[in-house]
């Protein structure tokens, strides 16, 4: 089995497998739109990505890694379902991203507690003495 071959195998195995990128030679072998890729690659400078290639691992003095056919810088965003997403907006939990403003729970159980908290917002409101009737509830 010739080098080239051995090295395409070891590729669609590794994008099978959701794996990094194949180095050889000082090579980084990746696919790009369903082609495999090959490019000159510095370990000590650069990543070596399986879908998008190579990049400079420091970008706008900031570490990046690679996600999917993009990067991300770890230190502002997460990786997830292989999109980069901002880490002060968003979650990962397992492949699922959700919105860091997202309540956990079921949609009934939030409407309930939107109902209650309407409630008791229009009762506090009709009050005069709102402040001292919800002292005296909450002792």
């Amino acid at each position: 089995m010739g080098v080239d071959m051995l090295i395409l195998l070891l590729l669609i195995f590794g994008l099978l497998c959701k794996t990094a990128a194949l180095v050889v030679d000082d090579e980084c072998v990746y696919t790009k739109n369903g082609e495999i890729q090959y490019a000159k690659f510095n370990e000590t400078t650069q990543i070596c990505c399986p879908r998008s290639g190579v990049h400079d691992k420091c970008q706008k003095e900031q570490e990046v890694q690679c996600c999917g056919d993009k990067i991300y810088r770890p230190n502002k965003e997460i990786c997830c379902e292989n999109k980069p997403y901002s880490s002060q907006h968003y979650r990962c939990s397992g492949n699922m991203v959700t919105s860091l403003t997202e309540r956990c729970g079921s949609k009934r159980g939030r409407g309930i507690m939107r109902f209650t908290r309407h409630i008791w917002k229009s009762w506090l409101r009709k009050s005069r003495r709102g402040k001292s009737i919800l002292m005296i509830i909450l002792r």
